[in-house]
């Protein structure tokens, strides 16, 4: 028997991402500033260690969408720290 769909509205998930105790973490503050929909699955993705297909699970989108979702936020990501004058080591 499959295990039954856990799915988080998008207006509940703001309230369980960046617990206090990540707020630390480098780099948290700049995930915390994307839009909520990109911020979501960054940190499901990057924070919790779920795959693309849980992060859907989890909150209803399709899997193609999460995957553009973490796309666009990672592009959002690297902006940000272009902008902040961060450049990557031997490139």
């Amino acid at each position: 028997m499959p295990a039954p769909k856990f799915i988080v509205p998008a207006f509940a998930i703001s309230a369980l991402i960046f617990p206090a105790s990540i707020v630390s973490l480098p780099y948290s503050a700049m995930v915390k500033s994307l839009p909520e929909k990109h911020s979501t699955v960054v940190y499901l993705y990057y924070y919790e260690g779920y795959s693309i297909k849980e992060i859907s699970q989890i909150t209803g989108i399709k899997e193609n969408s999460v995957g553009t979702l973490l796309k666009r936020g990672r592009a959002k990501l690297k902006l940000q720290l272009e902008a902040s004058g961060y450049e990557r080591a031997g490139v």
